[in-house]
This record gives structure tokens, sequence and C-alpha cells, in this order.
């Protein structure tokens, strides 16, 4: 009887040997799932924050493309206020305002402030003859916008602003 057991005991014991290596190809099978799990995350954070990188930078490039629009334009449409004179006995304000931009700018497109009041039904007129409407301002020249409001005395701010956002004002006393 104990030959037969140590016949028993020096054979290998398959059954605990199969479980051992099946346990261990399940450790390494989950490990290689983990690992593939993870590096699926990985790929997936990194595509959302380069989608997310790449959009605020198409929108900041869009806001800049708008600001160097705006800021084009005003420099195309600079105007300068070169005179005031208010006309008392008929109560009519007249405004020279010069064109020193490089482009034609459409005088109804223009808002004219006088004091921080926005003023309606104002005309423009050509500078070398107050009798004739201006449709037009071109490059270098000067219009006349005039309005009937009664000024009281003392100081005033006159501000004209054109379409595109090109603005001249000034302060202006009336005595």
């Amino acid at each position: 009887m104990s030959n037969r057991f140590k016949l028993k005991n020096s054979l290998p014991n398959t059954s605990s040997n199969f479980y051992s290596k099946l346990f261990s190809q399940k450790r390494a099978a989950a490990d290689a799932v983990s690992a593939l799990i993870m590096f699926i995350a990985v790929i997936g954070i990194t595509a959302v924050l380069i989608v997310a990188i790449q959009n605020y930078a198409l929108e900041t490039r869009s806001s800049m493309d708008v600001q160097n629009e705006v800021l084009n334009n005003q420099l195309r449409t600079a105007i300068q206020i070169t005179n005031i004179y208010y006309n008392v006995s008929s109560e009519t304000i007249y405004v020279y305002l010069k064109n020193i931009g490089d482009t034609k700018l459409v005088t109804d497109k223009f808002d004219f402030f006088l004091d921080d009041e926005f003023i309606y039904n104002y005309s423009v007129k050509y500078a070398s003859n107050l009798s004739k409407n201006m449709s037009i301002l071109i490059t270098q020249n000067t219009a006349v916008f005039t309005k009937q409001k009664t000024i009281s005395s003392g100081s005033h701010k006159v501000k004209l602003v054109s379409g595109f956002g090109g603005n001249g004002d000034i302060d202006y006393f009336n005595n």
C-alpha cells in the first residue's frame, strides 16, 4: 500500500494544473481586455479634446476676422467733423463733415447725435452749395449736415457715425 501511495503522489495532478493554467490565461486575458479598454478610453478622451480645441480655435479665428473687418471698415470710412455753426435766428445747426477715408459714403446711412440724442430728419448739403442736397460723400469732400433745432447756450456734444462705424465727434460751445 505504501508503494501505491507513492505512485499516486508521484503522478502529476492534471486537474489542478489545468485549472491553474486556465485561471492564469483568464488573468492574462482580463489584463489585456482592461488595457484595451483603457486605450480606447484614452483615444476617446483625446478625440473629444481635439474636437473641443479645434472648435475653440475656429471660433477664435472667426471672432478675430469679424473684429478685423470692423476695424478695416472704420479705417476705410474715417470721417472728421471740421466745423460747427449754429444760426440763432433760424435755429439751425450746421455740422461740416469731411470724408478722410478711402471709400464713398452714403449720407442717409449716417447717425446724427446732439448731446446723446438721436437726430431724425436731418438734411445733407454740399459745403460748396448749401442749396443742393448730397446723397453720396466721396473721399476728401465735405458735407454739411443741417438740422433745425433749438439749442441752449453752453457746451454740447455733436457726433456723426457712418454706416460702417467710422465716427467723428466734437464738443461744441454755443454762446
